[in-house]
């Protein structure tokens, strides 16, 4: 019997065009330039990377800052700085700025685990990937961990939230993220180049 040729994986879409289940696939374009030529620039949208979020009507208030007695803490030695070995770090929880054991004695109190706080991110770009479509691009050397962004945009009701998909056109792109069971992010009119 001979032997089944194995399929390559195809995406859905390339650059929102169905495409045919082949075996062989291969974008139409390999670089980048040529790709753009044909392909739209990504939906315009207001930037929010120094800012954070923002909370929309009277159902949706800012949380208050959390307490210092309700700050989770680390067990890092003083002056040494928040690494792998973090507690908070490895939960994916940042340090309070300011308050953490690691930071003592070091520039700002900062022991290096408070980037969403201090806005402390590398630089990064948005680009056209061929046979992807629109994706994140570091622009310097980052280490292991490292948050790259934050996903940044407009917190709103899930009742917001089904309306606004509910207006939305056929083949719309957007860009909601669940918070918890009463509140959704929305980063399609405004939000951070992580979206």
């Amino acid at each position: 019997m001979p032997k089944k040729k194995k399929q390559q994986a195809v995406p859905f879409t390339w650059a929102s065009v169905p495409l045919p289940p082949t075996s062989d696939f291969a974008p139409p374009f390999e670089d980048e330039p040529e790709l753009s030529k044909f392909v739209k620039k990504p939906k315009a949208y207001r930037q929010l990377d120094a800012v954070g979020n923002i909370y929309r009507g009277p159902a949706v208030p800012k949380p208050a800052p959390c307490a210092d007695e309700e700050w989770p803490t680390c067990e890092c030695p003083p002056g040494e700085g928040c690494g792998d070995h973090c507690f908070n770090r490895s939960v994916f929880m940042e340090c309070k700025l300011g308050a953490c054991r690691g930071g003592l004695n070091r520039a700002n109190g900062d022991c290096g685990n408070t980037a969403t706080q201090t806005r402390a991110f590398p630089p990064t770009e948005v680009v056209l990937t061929p046979g992807c479509g629109w994706g994140l691009r570091v622009e310097a050397p980052v280490t292991k961990g490292r948050p790259l962004a934050e996903y940044c945009g407009e917190v709103i009701t899930t009742d917001m939230c089904r309306e606004r998909l509910g207006n939305l056109e056929r083949g719309e792109d957007f860009y909601f993220a669940s918070l918890d069971a009463h509140l959704v992010l929305d980063a399609a009119h405004m939000g951070s180049n992580a979206r």
